[in-house]
């Protein structure tokens, strides 16, 4: 549900029937902007007049990890230490309903949100999202070239921004 309606934006997701047309359930709430420790927390006047705190929820993408197995989800909003758009991860353990986890830090900081992945004839990973959020008039579209790899550590997926792409991409000429 969009912040603007709910104040403390949220992820939801719920079944939808063939074509699309119409809910088969009332949607189930997987997590909150404000779950992330980084995100951006506002202001708002909410219904009962009193302040509320109001956070960002933008574009969320699913992507599964083709090393890990794990269902990730990409996000947008408000970089608490920026002030500027941001893609966050969420991670489930495999389930579209979760529970969802938000990892430590964003992916991408740098006035830039609604993500997606993609990958290229090569294999390569590549994030798309949109640039330039705080003036409209100059939005476009940027790729950047992701290395997902398994953390020692964790054992868990990780995505890392390595580069930006220049060029087009092959499959886009």
């Amino acid at each position: 549900r969009e912040w603007t309606q709910v104040i403390n934006g949220q992820i939801c997701v719920a079944k939808v029937c063939h074509n699309f047309s119409k809910l088969l359930e009332e949607p189930k709430v997987l997590f909150h902007g404000s779950d992330a420790k980084w995100a951006k927390r506002s202001t708002k006047t909410g219904s009962n007049r009193k302040p509320t705190p109001s956070t960002v929820t933008d574009g969320p993408y699913v992507f599964k990890s083709r090393l890990s197995g794990e269902l990730l989800m990409i996000w947008s909003t408000i970089y608490s230490e920026t002030r500027l758009y941001c893609v966050g991860i969420a991670r489930s353990s495999g389930s579209i309903y979760g529970p969802w986890y938000q990892d430590e830090e964003p992916i991408f900081i740098g006035d830039g949100g609604h993500g997606m992945l993609f990958r290229e004839p090569s294999g390569d990973l590549v994030l798309s999202l949109h640039v330039q959020n705080a003036n409209v008039d100059k939005s476009h579209p940027r790729l950047f070239r992701i290395e997902e790899t398994i953390s020692e550590t964790t054992g868990k997926c990780e995505l890392l921004v390595r580069d930006r792409l220049s060029s087009p991409i092959s499959c886009l000429d």
